[in-house]
């Protein structure tokens, strides 16, 4: 899995070693750039719960996504 920037591939790295599944490893970093690119590609180390809730609103009521991937989208 190549990515460009050095936080996603930490990120790869870490779940590799912890044995996540391909399809695992691909969601959380869907999740990850998603969120970042959300808030205007502010690095999420620094977003706070106002920035989640925030993205979790937008994906609740203008992506109209499912339960599931709200919780899914919030264990990134």
């Amino acid at each position: 899995m190549k990515n460009k920037s050095p936080f996603p591939q930490s990120i790869v790295e870490m779940m590799n070693t912890r044995r996540y599944a391909r399809k695992t490893i691909t969601a959380y970093i869907h999740w990850i750039r998603y969120f970042i690119v959300f808030n205007n590609k502010n690095h999420s180390v620094g977003c706070h719960n106002q920035e989640v809730e925030r993205f979790l609103s937008f994906l609740a009521n203008v992506k109209n996504v499912a339960h599931k991937t709200q919780s899914l989208a919030l264990k990134k």
